[in-house]
């Protein structure tokens, strides 16, 4: 949302400009001199510091042209050919077939004529640049006269075809100013002929609406343009407020890793080099780099490579086969290291260049050996259990009552012999 309340405001941005381009054309025809043709043809001197003057009436056309299309008689045509193409593009999920419209040919044509408004001719050369708003559309569609660019074929002789595509059509589109009625005419006076004005943008204006009707017309198109742009970016300015820092999350891999973690994100490639990533490794610990396929029909036969800051193979690892995913796991110390991940067939990724490359997921994990070091803890500690219960099967009390009860049976038992021995002594006597 955060992006289009941007866009909106972008719109209005330049709708606001549309309006103002527009007013000032309108000023700049008004500032001119606007004078009969006659004046004009008779006395240069009447237009301005710049030598810009203007002036209308009805055309006096000697040698009109002939449009491309229509055969319209005209003064001046605009003519525009666009070819509709299809190619095939080979992409990770299949073939897929993309078509679009280029266009291929621009011309635009004009004559010398003259127009005069009663008080005697004026000669306007629009044989240069023109800046003709509202000129007249009198045809769009296929060219006419069969297949192909038909009749237009002769006109349409350097174009620039991409050897991937299939023309599957044309179109044209004829404007012009038609070689009769009144029109109107502002630019610099010189040698008798309204031309075009002085510096590279300059340019002969010529209009079918008449001065007047042509300063009704931008006025109101600025007008237009201030509203329409007014609403759109006066809109934006909550939306990019409310949702300000609302960005859209994005899958794809930053090309950093700080983390000592990281979810997994999408990469891609499109070359035998592969996508290169920077590791910034900040504690010494285990580490594990992990490259999945995603479920698509082309994928690839992954291999990670990590390099130090030397530049050096730190240690490298490939997927059992294409569409497998790749390990690396490793004990690093902390400092920053390159990642590298591309496929092993040579050539194989370039094929899909033009249809978005290759893709797959990267994750990181650290501390790789973490369960296993809880599993020996916890193995450690049945070990200190199991020693404590032998000690306590030691306990010094318990021995002292074996001890006591020892002493107390042999006690006896040498009471027992010393009656013996006494016996016998009296009956020795």
């Amino acid at each position: 949302m955060m992006y289009l309340g941007i866009a909106m405001l972008v719109i209005g941005a330049i709708l606001a400009l549309v309006g103002v381009l527009q007013k000032s054309k309108a000023k700049k025809i008004l500032a001119a001199p606007f004078k009969k043709t006659g004046e004009v043809a008779a006395n240069p001197a009447v237009a301005d510091a710049k030598g810009r003057v203007s002036a209308e009436g009805n055309m006096v056309v000697q040698q009109p042209l002939t449009s491309p299309c229509t055969n319209t008689p005209c003064v001046y045509y605009e003519l525009e050919v666009e070819r509709q193409w299809e190619k095939s593009v080979l992409t990770e999920n299949g073939t897929k077939t993309e078509k679009g419209w280029s266009t291929i040919s621009t011309q635009k044509n004009g004559v010398a004529f003259s127009i005069d408004d009663g008080t005697g001719p004026v000669g306007v050369d629009a044989r240069q640049d023109v800046d003709s708003p509202g000129l007249q559309q009198t045809f769009k569609g296929p060219p006419p006269g069969g297949q192909g660019l038909g009749i237009l074929a002769n006109l349409v002789t350097n174009a620039i075809f991409n050897n991937d595509e299939r023309t599957i059509g044309y179109r044209a589109t004829e404007k012009l100013i038609p070689a009769q009625g009144r029109v109107f005419a502002m630019g610099k006076i010189a040698g008798g002929y309204i031309t075009k004005e002085d510096g590279m943008l300059g340019k002969v204006m010529l209009s079918t609406k008449g001065r007047d009707g042509l300063v009704g017309s931008l006025n109101r198109n600025a007008l237009l343009a201030w509203v329409f742009g007014g609403i759109v970016g006066v809109g934006g300015i909550p939306v990019t407020i409310v949702y300000w820092g609302d960005v859209p999350k994005s899958d794809m891999c930053e090309a950093t890793f700080e983390a000592e973690q990281a979810k997994p994100c999408k990469g891609k490639i499109d070359d035998d080099d592969g996508q290169t990533f920077t590791w910034k490794v900040k504690k010494d610990g285990n580490y594990s780099v992990k490259v999945t396929q995603p479920n698509v029909k082309y994928p690839i036969f992954p291999e990670i490579i990590l390099k130090n800051s030397a530049n050096k193979v730190v240690q490298k690892d490939q997927g059992i086969g294409k569409g497998e995913d790749a390990t690396l796991s490793v004990k690093l110390e902390a400092g920053t290291y390159k990642l590298i991940v591309r496929d092993i067939q040579k050539g194989y990724a370039a094929q899909f260049k033009k249809g978005g490359g290759l893709s797959y997921w990267v994750e990181i994990h650290a501390d790789a050996g973490k369960k296993a070091d809880k599993g020996d803890k916890k193995q450690a500690k049945k070990g200190d259990d199991d020693d404590k219960a032998d000690d306590k099967a030691e306990d010094p009390k318990a021995k002292a009552g074996d001890d006591k009860a020892d002493d107390k049976g042999d006690d006896k038992a040498d009471d027992k012999a010393d009656k013996k021995k006494k016996a016998a002594d009296d009956d020795d006597k």
